[in-house]
């Protein structure tokens, strides 16, 4: 499995930084890795 490219992951920690609401709803989840799976292609991310 493939980690997400670095400008795919800075995308995502822009979007986190400005929408406190889902930062919130993501705290249960600290420390956990989330994978997408859409065939063909996979990728995770996460601490």
């Amino acid at each position: 499995m493939q980690a997400l490219p670095a400008p795919l992951i800075a995308a995502i920690n822009h979007l986190l930084g400005q929408a406190s609401w889902a930062r919130e709803k993501l705290v249960p989840f600290a420390g956990h890795t989330a994978q997408i799976k859409l065939p063909p292609f996979e990728a995770a991310f996460g601490c």
